[in-house]
């Protein structure tokens, strides 16, 4: 299990070069796109690296990759002497949904490398102890799987009692005893040395996120565990293993995705002997319900209808979807995700210059060049690397097995067109409006303007322009998410939910 550490390390490295050369590739792109937008000189982005890379040089995988000999040499003889501990990770903070910060820890990357191993290895030998309704950190179901098992069970009854719970810095309460227990009780498969790396993995200390942190003296920790490794995905399902189990044998339907957990019924008191459970469960975990974010027992009733003998629903919240007896929608946050970035396009590509006073007018002839700049930008951004010929040879014949990517990628199962089209109706809208704006400023300093400038919004949305030195009608239309929706939905109905790319993305786009 522990050769080969040196190419291992080697490939974690380059994942990770791979990934800061992708963004060191777009601010050199962004920046020159600045610079022939900009009649002025432009500051300059930077190219930056993680701030904990300067912490630790093998959180460093230029470092990591230049020495991976003599370090897997070194992780080789600690796990032969079972001397091995990961490190104290470091940390580094992001904004949570709901406001505040969530504090997110990063091993080292031989750390990473131990971890992911381990976590391999419990999960071939161990998949079948866990539910089939815990869908995180599964690499034989996604969150695609679960929003899909959700909604093909709303749609057979009519009436549905639901009951949605969170628990309460789950990863930070969590009692070492729970988990010692459950690894015994469900009997899980693992070496001694995978049990001795389980135990330090636990007893790891909570993250530094500067140079003075890591000074500090920190004692070995008492309850939770680290969270931001593969290993902590592994013990996270284990640690509510139990409550899936007892769940299961109260023949409840739920999903579960970490801590958030999603029960319903046709039977009321069935429903809250399983809300019982899971407070009862939540004090063996250590956990506590998170009552801000929990909002108990509801009726699902059908969208419009009014009567109802207790406070009811006509829909719930998983996973940046919001699912009803009748439909798959995006959560509003997700739209507004979009909405935001497409803000961010119009304003960087069409009215920052102008209303700097700094555009460069050799960019406006025929065509508006940052106008075209914009749509490409767009569409990669809904589509991936997908081009409307694309779209339209799937529409027309199959779809290839390809990878999707793309804000729309995260959203396969959304059926509601109304959203889709609302949606498409604000894109164009906000595009027409600051191309307005944009010739307004614009057109006292040019001596023609494209014809893009003064065309409607509907005659926009459909643009097409006739270059002659090319002999060929150019696609200028704007891209559209219902266009991208039939497609994605045309390739899951023929290769599957799989098609939509790495498990567990769709999780880090939508929370």
């Amino acid at each position: 299990m522990w050769g080969d550490l040196e190419s291992e390390l080697e490939a974690a490295s380059k994942r990770r070069i791979s990934k800061h050369e992708r963004y060191a590739r777009w601010i050199s792109d962004e920046n020159k796109r600045r610079q022939r937008r900009s009649a002025a000189p432009v500051n300059a982005l930077k190219v930056g690296t993680p701030d904990y890379w300067s912490l630790d040089p093998r959180h460093d995988p230029y470092h990591v990759r230049a020495r991976r000999k003599s370090i897997a040499h070194s992780m080789s003889k600690s796990m032969r002497e079972g001397t091995y501990k990961p490190d104290r990770p470091a940390g580094y903070k992001i904004e949570k949904v709901g406001g505040g910060e969530r504090l997110v820890s990063a091993f080292t990357i031989p750390d990473e490398v131990i971890s992911r191993r381990v976590f391999a290895s419990l999960m071939s030998k161990n998949a079948a102890k866990l539910s089939a309704r815990a869908y995180a950190y599964r690499r034989d179901l996604s969150p695609h799987d679960a929003i899909d098992y959700i909604s093909t069970e709303f749609m057979q009854s009519k009436r549905l009692f639901v009951a949605e719970f969170d628990f309460s810095k789950f990863f930070d309460t969590v009692t070492h005893d729970h988990i010692n227990k459950t690894l015994r009780d469900l009997k899980i498969r693992m070496t001694d040395l995978e049990r001795k790396i389980i135990d330090e993995f636990l007893r790891c200390p909570p993250a530094y996120t500067n140079a003075e942190e890591k000074l500090e003296a920190v004692g070995a920790r008492k309850v939770g565990f680290a969270q931001g490794t593969s290993l902590s995905l592994f013990l996270a399902n284990i640690a509510v293993a139990p409550l899936d189990r007892a769940l299961e044998k109260m023949g409840v339907s739920f999903v579960r995705y970490a801590d958030d957990t999603l029960i319903w019924s046709k039977d009321y008191s069935q429903l809250c002997s399983a809300v019982d459970r899971l407070h009862a469960e939540s004090k063996f975990i250590g956990s506590d319900i998170n009552e801000a974010k929990s909002e108990g027992i509801r009726l699902l009733v059908p969208e419009g209808q009014s009567n109802a003998e207790m406070e009811r629903t006509s829909s719930v919240v998983f996973l940046g979807h919001k699912i009803s007896q009748g439909s798959v929608r995006m959560k509003a946050t997700a739209i507004e995700k979009i909405q935001t970035r497409v803000n961010h396009l119009l304003y960087t590509n069409l009215l920052m210059e102008p209303i700097g006073g700094s555009q460069e007018l050799g960019r406006i002839g025929d065509l508006d060049s940052d106008y075209i700049t914009y749509l490409w930008q767009l569409r990669r951004y809904l589509y991936g690397n997908l081009s409307e010929n694309d779209l339209s040879k799937y529409m027309k014949h199959s779809v290839a097995t390809i990878k999707f990517k793309g804000a729309m990628s995260y959203f396969p199962l959304v059926t509601h067109q109304g959203d889709l089209e609302s949606l498409d109706s604000w894109i164009a809208t906000r595009t027409w409006l600051a191309l307005r704006k944009r010739a307004s400023m614009l057109k006292p300093l040019v001596t023609s303007c494209p014809d893009m400038w003064d065309l409607g919004r509907d005659s926009l949305v459909a643009y097409e322009y006739y270059s002659t030195s090319a002999g060929e009608a150019i696609d200028l239309r704007l891209p559209s998410v219902r266009r991208i929706s039939k497609v994605i939905e045309k390739a899951v109905q023929t290769h599957g939910i799989s098609i939509m790319g790495p498990k567990g993305k769709v999780y880090n786009y939508i929370s």
